[in-house]
């Protein structure tokens, strides 16, 4: 199986990484055999939700445990996106950022991007007001009038000497 270079470019994947790699039903079954019962799952947007569905109907693949699974998903960037109250879908790189979590490895690898998630979802589930990182407070201060912010906003205050 040859892999895009999108995907390589994106993930850091190789063909080569996946040659032995079990098939979806396998993979899934490993993976509801490894998540304890009553487990709930936080992701970085809906994406590999609604993948997971597409792969197991598609493959016909029916696992009893894998729908109360589904019912529990939470997707932290949703949950980041409300706690902000803004409709628009964030990076997980840039909400990392915006909350002054130092992001950690490449973005797109999957157990890192898992990673970064659980730190960010932790925040948002401790505090009850999220902290932003002061370059962000005060960019977006400057401009009350919208809720986007360029790179040129974060730095515009910075005094070089």
């Amino acid at each position: 199986f040859q892999l895009d270079f999108y995907i390589t470019n994106l993930t850091g994947i190789k063909s080569k990484d996946i040659d032995h790699a079990p098939v979806m039903n396998e993979a899934l079954t490993m993976f509801l055999n490894w998540i304890p019962e009553g487990a709930v799952v936080v992701s970085w947007s809906d994406n590999d939700l609604r993948q997971i569905k597409r792969e197991a109907t598609v493959k016909g693949i029916n696992d009893e445990r894998l729908e109360p699974l589904m019912k529990t998903w939470i997707d932290s960037q949703k949950m980041f996106s409300d706690r902000i109250k803004n409709s628009r879908h964030y990076g997980l790189s840039e909400a990392l950022l915006l909350t002054d979590i130092i992001q950690e490895g490449q973005e797109h690898n999957g157990l890192v991007d898992a990673y970064n998630t659980a730190r960010l979802f932790a925040k948002m589930m401790t505090e009850e007001k999220l902290t932003f990182n002061k370059w962000y407070e005060q960019a977006k201060s400057n401009n009350e009038n919208s809720f986007c912010i360029a790179i040129g906003d974060l730095i515009g205050e910075i005094k070089v000497v």
